[in-house]
């Protein structure tokens, strides 16, 4: 593969002490993110190359552990996901079009864990396939949250089946009110790519910002990845000198909140997660899903904030709509009670 130089946008990083190489910067981008980045071979085997430390604490297994089993992957595949997803990686490695999947990998203490698989294929300057380059994010959690939603919806559905057959008159309403349900539905599941590339590949917006526990507003911003560019219209370089700057993006509705939960992941240094909008440059509201974690040095001292963000703005929009849907379907039970004379 040909080489590339070094960034001078990141010197500043380096001259500055926080990081001693240009190396040492991008170990710390992939290595702190809050998601699993890996290297796989581009073969049937899928055999891991790399990856990153993360995969401990979403898994259970070691980085060492990882390695040592090539074919872990494969291995640790959710028995109802394996056939689809490894017939999906098969079709991938022939195309070279980029990976995007979600499926469950199974942890060594028997969880089964959600992820957002993206990956890009990286090919050497003959243009022969080199490896897979990519990110596996953690969706347990979303996963959960959809699991409720569809049971609510569900529940209501069955309830509305259950007056059809006493008002047929309402037949018509319900078969186009459980169509446009699965329309929403459908559309939900598309919203789900929109990842961006890690570091300089990996489908995300990374940052890197300095601490002040004693006055959370003098945090500085001190590396933003070259996507939030496509993401927010903004050059790294033009929210990063003005530390007020993105503060002044966030949406008005949801300032008071984020500000006040960046403060008290200052002060205590746990975890930031948070879903919030901000203004692009031309104007447009982004949903955007935030993470970071606090990087100590050997002796616990806290040393930087990694995080990661993630373009959510299609799924909350679907979810918005799911919403009104659902609004309307409690608003046709009620005409279907009240055209009953009750329960």
């Amino acid at each position: 593969m040909a080489g590339s130089d070094p960034d001078p946008k990141l010197d500043p990083l380096v001259a500055g002490g926080l990081f001693g190489s240009t190396e040492a910067l991008y170990r710390a981008l992939v290595e702190q993110v809050p998601a699993v980045v890996y290297l796989v071979a581009p073969d049937d085997d899928r055999r891991t190359l790399y990856v990153s430390p993360h995969v401990e604490r979403a898994l259970g297994y070691t980085r060492e552990e990882w390695l040592d089993q090539p074919d872990i992957w494969m291995e640790l595949l959710h028995p109802d996901d394996r056939e689809p997803t490894l017939a999906a990686h098969d079709l991938a490695n022939e195309t070279g079009q980029p990976w995007s999947r979600e499926y469950r990998l199974m942890a060594s203490d028997g969880r089964a864990v959600w992820f957002r698989d993206v990956a890009t294929l990286v090919r050497n300057d003959e243009g022969r396939p080199v490896h897979w380059q990519g990110v596996q994010l953690d969706i347990t959690e979303l996963k959960r949250a959809e699991d409720e939603l569809r049971r609510t919806r569900d529940e209501l559905e069955l309830r509305v089946l259950a007056r059809t057959h006493e008002l047929e008159e309402a037949n018509e309403l319900m078969a186009l009110e459980i169509a446009e349900r699965k329309r929403a539905e459908a559309e939900l599941s598309r919203a789900e790519a929109r990842y961006r590339t890690l570091v300089e590949q990996i489908p995300a917006m990374t940052y890197i910002e300095l601490p002040s526990p004693g006055d959370p507003k003098a945090t500085r911003m001190v590396y933003l990845s070259p996507q939030t560019e496509g993401m927010l219209g903004y050059a790294p370089e033009e929210l990063m000198a003005d530390p007020n700057h993105l503060v002044r993006m966030l949406h008005p509705d949801d300032r008071e909140r984020v500000v006040a939960a960046n403060d008290w992941t200052e002060r205590t240094g746990e975890p930031f997660d948070e879903e919030y909008r901000v203004f692009a440059k031309d104007g447009r509201t982004v949903w955007l899903h935030s993470q970071a974690v606090l990087v100590r040095d050997d002796a616990g001292r806290p040393r930087f904030w990694h995080g990661v963000a993630i373009d959510i703005t299609a799924r909350k929009e679907a979810e918005a709509e799911l919403r009104e849907l659902e609004g309307r379907y409690r608003a046709v039970l009620d005409r279907l009670r009240a055209g009953s004379g009750g329960d």
